[in-house]
């Protein structure tokens, strides 16, 4: 997915002729007089990365077959990991020798297409802007991770992949760690998802309660929150280390559980389970805990590669094996592994 839009930057972000009927207007963008539907363009992008999924052997003209705008419209399962190095995984030379084999994780790269060069910002809300809107982050205000009590979020007129697939007739939900905003108005369910569960900002605020001289009157602790589109999102419980641990079982069950609902309804859905794995603090499922050997690190690591499989094999069930695996690189590596 390329972080590039191919437009020509304006004041605050916005491309130049952009043209805006009203606050929420995302429609189009006027290029040298020429009209884009920029829901088109994510919706394309969208399908090719689904399609990918097939397997690399597909003839081209196969997957330039899969668009939105087919009767038949691709499941998209979107599995996004955090800090996750180039080399962690088996696959790129790591899994045993990190401690922990990634055979699950593995066998879906030895499936698809592998893409080895994702160029952008190497932060968390950059990112995940990138691969959101398919436009470099500083267009949208999310050019960098924000300072905890400032204003934050992705514009509120940007046009999200999950906002194009809603209107292309998708359910889409998010599960995990979102850091594109966390208040009302920037929130997932007011960018394109019809329904989220997770944590608003970072996983190291799961930190903030129990350490020397934190005050949660200079600044609350995060928040595990849930929320609907077309409704406020909702505060479920302190984010603490405990939480931490389970956060990410509690993603994996309610993705398997939100694509079994549309698969059973017969809807096309994106299901967008952006796990917290490997962000610091690494620690494990307790049910994970010790099983290595090897540290909490290589744990965690072998909890993951078990959600990523819990995943694909509820896919199978379903029998819509169209899977994208991203991890959001560490700034310390070089390329973001990505596969489908």
């Amino acid at each position: 997915m390329d972080a590039a839009s191919g437009t020509t930057g304006g004041l605050n972000g916005r491309p130049k002729g952009e043209v805006m009927t009203g606050e929420r207007d995302k429609s189009t963008i006027n290029i040298a007089d020429r009209t884009v539907d920029r829901r088109s363009i994510l919706l394309s992008g969208t399908a090719l990365a689904a399609a990918s999924a097939l397997g690399a052997g597909a003839p081209m003209q196969s997957v330039q077959a899969q668009t939105p705008s087919m009767q038949a419209k691709p499941n998209i399962l979107f599995i996004l990991v955090d800090n996750l190095g180039y080399g962690e995984l088996g696959v790129y030379g790591g899994g045993a020798t990190r401690g922990a084999p990634t055979p699950r994780i593995d066998k879906l790269a030895s499936e698809g297409l592998r893409l080895t060069n994702m160029n952008m910002e190497a932060q968390c809300t950059p990112s995940r802007s990138a691969i959101l809107t398919g436009r470099y982050a500083i267009r949208s205000g999310t050019h960098s991770v924000p300072f905890g009590g400032v204003a934050d979020g992705l514009t509120q007129w940007e046009v999200t992949m999950a906002e194009a697939l809603s209107a292309a007739g998708y359910a889409t939900a998010l599960y995990g760690k979102w850091h594109l905003g966390s208040h009302d108005g920037r929130l997932p369910n007011d960018q394109g998802f019809d329904e989220w569960y997770g944590i608003p900002r970072a996983t190291d605020e799961a930190m903030w309660p129990g350490s020397t001289g934190y005050s949660s009157n200079i600044m609350p602790p995060e928040q595990l929150m849930e929320g609907r589109k077309g409704e406020k999102s909702r505060e479920v419980k302190l984010y603490d280390l405990e939480q931490r641990r389970l956060i990410d079982a509690e993603i994996t069950r309610r993705s398997i559980a939100f694509m079994e609902r549309q698969s059973q309804a017969k809807k096309p859905f994106f299901a967008y389970a952006t796990l917290t794995q490997a962000h610091l603090p690494t620690l494990p499922n307790p049910a994970f805990a010790g099983k290595t050997g090897n540290g909490d690190w290589a744990d965690m690591l072998a909890e993951m590669d078990h959600n990523v499989g819990e995943m694909l094999d509820a896919i199978d069930r379903l029998g819509i094996r169209d899977a994208v695996f991203h991890g959001r690189r560490h700034p310390r590596s070089l390329h973001d592994p990505l596969a489908g």
